[in-house]
């Protein structure tokens, strides 16, 4: 692969890593102002039907992608854009309109359990963050054009602005006013669409409005509606999770969106790093038509994403209390909202393995254009989802809602699994390969445990700081446990990533 192409696709992912700890700054300086009060529970849920709802809106740019790249070849690029960005400002103008009108008819639908004060205050977020649907389709278009046109740094940095605005917003409202907040994200959206713009003016590009012909429109709507339903499927699942929490006490909602962020720190910190290096060599085998390398590549990403996450998580699951103190307990956010958002991160942290190993499954199923899998697979994830939380909320609470969420991915990672390993042309060894390194991994995290017991003696007995550097050690011994078993097994997968990135 060109040097220039590898050098492009680490600092566009640490560009994303930046905006995912800007994120993640983001929900500690919500937690330090807000805690796990009623107000955030309010915003945390009206945001999340406006992705729910209306997140369609952002996934019309990925759909853009592929059809403008084609298009490009043929000089039709720059006016298949205009129909496009046309037809999404129409339908945001259209989606704002309906959110507005039926904002009290989707509270009481998606959030049945809120007393009248938490639906006033909901109706009342949900008003105002409609606005941003004006900004965040065409924004994500505009970030689009930008990769397709090679400029995949400055589609990322726009991505930044919508953090540093909400932080700013956070720190103006002082933890007394989620009108504030609520503004705060929509001016972050249309931040970013100024950026995006200023970034896509400096390309040559400019904007004139054509409405789409009906032969675009439909080739865009075929592959619109089966990537809306696998990239949203988080959300929806997320979604559900809300909607029976919001029959629970203040703070059920908020802690849920605290522990998911921090599962969404760990998820992102070893799977899109992974992905982004070895992707690129996996799409480009398959238009070689090299299936065989590329069956290859894919699982040796599943094997390091086994190995890198394995030790992070079993961690995580050990500590999962300190941790969250650590990192929320201050300002509002107090002893019982440590309590709340560890029970959720701990049951959030059981399901991430799979959803690393579907994230993947679902880039190699699209690149080989087999995005019917993950649409089927999507549909019985989200159904296995709202079967389990409604199962799971009334003995467990908000802690089984979650474990809802993990259990209905862990469900479709072995069929991932099967679909990929039994393909003509893919090699099934790599499977035996990964059982191996799954039971290697159970006896290693056995081990983990046991050195918990030690540590853990020692974390009750100190203060914060001694807590922090305890749990520091555990990571520690943690990844040395799993390298020692990879080691053990003679699994070059390690090493040979570590060597790649040597020479990238």
């Amino acid at each position: 692969m060109d040097n220039k192409i590898i050098r492009a696709s680490l600092g566009v992912t640490i560009i994303i890593f930046a905006e995912k700890l800007l994120g993640f700054l983001r929900d500690i300086i919500q937690a330090y102002y807000f805690g796990t009060g009623s107000s955030i529970d309010c915003i945390v849920s009206a945001n999340l039907m406006i992705s729910v709802f209306f997140g369609w809106l952002t996934t019309i740019s990925i759909a853009f992608t592929p059809i403008y790249k084609r298009k490009k070849l043929s000089n039709e690029g720059n006016g298949y854009t205009d129909s496009i960005v046309t037809m999404c400002f129409l339908l945001s103008v259209a989606a704002l309109f309906l959110c507005l009108l039926l904002r009290r008819q989707l509270i009481r639908f998606a959030l049945p359990g809120f007393g009248d004060e938490k639906r006033r205050i909901a109706i009342e977020c949900i008003s105002i963050l409609a606005f941003s649907l004006l900004f965040m389709g065409v924004s994500q278009i505009n970030n689009a054009y930008l990769a397709a046109n090679g400029r995949y740094t400055f589609s990322v940095i726009s991505n930044l602005s919508i953090n540093m605005v909400q932080i700013l917003a956070l720190s103006l409202s002082r933890g007394e006013s989620i009108k504030t907040v609520a503004w705060g994200i929509v001016v972050a959206y249309c931040v970013q669409w100024v950026v995006s713009g200023f970034f896509i003016i400096k390309t040559g590009y400019r904007f004139n409005p054509v409405f789409p012909d009906k032969e675009g429109m439909k080739e865009t709507l075929a592959i619109l509606i089966p990537i809306t339903l696998t990239h949203i499927v988080d959300d929806i699942c997320t979604f559900f999770d809300k909607l029976f929490a919001s029959f629970l006490n203040d703070g059920a909602i908020s802690s849920l969106a605290y522990a998911n962020s921090l599962r969404k720190v760990i998820f992102s910190f070893v799977t899109i790093l992974i992905t982004t290096i070895v992707y690129p060599h996996v799409a480009e085998c398959i238009a070689d038509n090299n299936i065989s390398e590329a069956q290859k590549k894919v699982t040796d990403c599943m094997k390091a994403i086994l190995l890198l996450l394995t030790p992070l998580i079993v961690c995580c699951i050990l500590c999962s209390d300190t941790i969250v103190s650590i990192i929320f307990q201050h300002g509002a956010f107090n002893k019982d909202s440590t309590a709340l958002t560890s029970k959720s991160f701990f049951a959030y942290l059981i399901g991430l393995v799979p959803l690393s190993i579907n994230a993947v499954m679902t880039k190699y199923f699209y690149a080989r254009k087999q995005a019917k899998y993950c649409t089927i697979l999507s549909i019985i994830t989200v159904s296995i989802n709202i079967l389990l939380d409604w199962i799971l909320v009334k003995p467990l609470g908000h802690m089984g809602l979650a474990f809802g969420t993990s259990f209905s991915v862990s469900v479709t990672m072995p069929i991932y699994l099967i679909l990929f390993f039994r393909q003509k042309d893919v090699d099934n060894s790599g499977g035996k390969e990964l059982l191996k390194i799954f039971v290697s991994l159970f006896l290693s995290s056995a081990v983990l445990v046991l050195l918990y017991q030690g540590f853990s003696t020692v974390i009750s007995r100190f203060g914060f700081f001694v807590s922090v550097m305890m749990v520091g050690l555990l990571f520690a011994a943690g990844f040395s446990v799993m390298t020692i078993s990879a080691v053990l097994m003679r699994e070059k997968v390690i090493t040979g990533f570590v060597s790649a990135l040597k020479k990238k």
